[in-house]
């Protein structure tokens, strides 16, 4: 019986190579005339291993101190105790001879921060293992790329994370009208809703005013389902929707303005020419509180009264607080006792050093720039400190150098720099300029020089002071930096029992953010 199915097989070959019948078996796919690269027999030149040409940016975080456990244990949460004032009443100095002087009132606060667990997971199936074999080591790039991942979701945490601070409901549009539009004559109607960082991400970044269908919309809520398939729910990062404000108009452009809330990254505005949230759809996402639109919003977009619209979306409960938010929640903490009291600062607040421009650009001139002087001066005066850095987007790295440059007498030094052959030889010419660091005016022992760095993730519309150390400012603070990362368990990486054929990956980290002086930072913002 073997012989016979020898025999057959062999026949089948024959009539496929001497054409006889119509076999399926080893047939050509194709005919060329002529051996050419059409014909396929070609070797296809693929270098080996994946290139990872993707941004993985975390400048923050890995310059930030990180200390592991200080005790047996860790508990649920990080507790220290500061004592904020040692002359709470301003006791005079002054006394008579042979007396004693007044006793001085201290303040101290007590804070705690607890901890949150981080983590991204990831799996490479074992076709995709086999598969890879001679080209990459797909098991490396799925944890490189995930622990990449991860320490990108902590970046932004460590920035602007918030688990505490509410936006509340978003004011009231003021509007105005004026110039030439294409308003039909009527009512022009206009809501607002102000986004954080992570909402202002969700809704897919910021949209110029416009009458065309928009695909980003402002997320309530993400259902996230997690690899061991249980599940949570993420807020979209928005505020409540304010009210409903209305202007008559009529072939006009509208101007729309609210007044900005510290924490919102962006605004999201939802225009219509019939009353209603339902009738008012989805225009603009700008990162200032001011928009002018032409027309009212496309029909098909998100209408002003998505699901949770009225509800306080900013805060996440998995999430710890931020560099960002912890400097605008901070409070009580008064001006030191020292020199200057608060109340006689604008702004006047008990903490970090707060301010809307509303959508206004700095001003500035000779090179200064006034907004971020009256920042300077407000923290030396109110505390005697000063940042070590400012941090700022792309969008406004370029308007302070076109500031700085271009004002009528422009503050800078051009340095010429001969050609390698030295004095009269071909030199090089280079265009472009970029600030890359301010002069502080109001520091200790004089002009310190302050470096502006991009970041990745910052808003447009942000510029954030950043202290990175604090013994140089307050000697015997009793603690080496201003802010660090405290892990109850630092990085590590899962490799999960093998129960489907995947081969399932996570890595996390449980830590909190330690700021001790978040009234050291500096934050403006709506900066147009």
């Amino acid at each position: 019986m073997l012989g016979g199915l020898t025999t057959d097989t062999i026949e089948l070959m024959r009539r496929q190579l001497f054409g006889a019948g119509n076999s399926p078996f080893l047939r050509k796919t194709g005919t060329t005339t002529g051996m050419t690269t059409g014909l396929g027999v070609v070797w296809y030149d693929l270098e080996a291993a994946l290139k990872r040409l993707f941004p993985a940016h975390a400048p923050i975080r890995n310059e930030m101190p990180r200390i592991g456990l200080t005790g047996p244990g860790a508990g649920l949460a990080a507790n220290w105790r500061a004592l904020i004032n040692i002359n709470n009443a301003n006791v005079f100095g002054g006394v008579a001879e042979g007396k004693r002087g007044g006793q001085i009132q201290y303040q101290e606060k007590d804070l705690a921060a607890t901890y949150k667990g981080l983590g991204l997971e990831s799996f490479v199936n074992f076709e995709a293992e086999y598969a890879a074999q001679g080209f990459d080591d797909i098991l490396d790039t799925a944890t490189t790329t995930l622990l990449l991942a991860t320490m990108v979701a902590e970046e932004q945490m460590v920035l602007w994370g918030n688990t505490s601070l509410n936006l509340g409901t978003t004011a009231t549009p003021s509007l105005a009208v004026g110039g030439s539009g294409a308003w039909a004559s009527g009512t022009a109607f206009v809501f607002c809703v102000a986004l954080t960082a992570y909402g202002q991400l969700l809704a897919g970044g910021l949209v110029a005013p416009t009458t065309s269908a928009i695909t980003g919309t402002v997320v309530d809520q993400v259902s996230r389902t997690n690899a061991d398939g249980s599940s949570d729910t993420i807020n979209g990062g928005h505020a409540i929707v304010s009210a409903q404000a209305s202007i008559a108009i009529n072939a006009q452009l509208l101007t729309a303005t609210v007044v900005g809330v510290a924490g919102a990254a962006a605004y999201a505005w939802y225009t219509g020419t019939t009353t209603g949230a339902a009738n008012c759809k989805l225009s603009a996402i700008t990162a200032v509180p001011k928009a002018i639109f032409t027309n009212a919003g496309n029909a098909g977009n998100q209408a002003a009264n998505f699901t949770g619209s009225g509800s306080d979306r900013s805060a996440n409960s998995l999430a710890f607080d931020g560099l960002i938010t912890q400097l605008i929640a901070a409070s009580g903490w008064g001006a030191g006792g020292i020199y200057t009291q608060l109340s006689q600062l604008t702004p006047a607040s008990g903490g970090a050093y707060t301010a809307s421009l509303a959508g206004a650009a700095l001003t500035g001139s000779a090179g200064a720039i006034t907004e971020i002087d009256n920042m300077l001066q407000w923290m030396w005066n109110a505390y005697r400190l000063y940042p070590d850095e400012l941090w700022v987007s792309g969008y406004q790295a370029a308007k302070i150098t076109n500031l700085a440059l271009g004002s009528s007498a422009p503050s800078y030094r051009i340095n010429v720099q001969m050609a390698a052959n030295g004095p009269g030889s071909l030199g090089e010419a280079v265009a472009g300029s970029l600030v890359t660091s301010y002069i502080n005016k109001f520091a200790l022992g004089g002009a310190t020089k302050l470096p502006i760095r991009v970041h990745p993730y910052m808003p447009d519309s942000w510029i954030f002071a950043n202290v990175k150390s604090i013994t140089d400012k307050y000697p015997i603070a009793n603690v080496t930096v201003p802010n660090r990362i405290k892990a109850r368990r630092e990085y590590y990486s899962v490799a999960w029992p093998v129960t489907t054929r995947q081969r399932q990956y996570g890595v996390y980290v449980d830590e909190v953010l330690e700021c001790y002086a978040p009234f050291s930072m500096g934050l403006l913002y709506d900066v147009g």
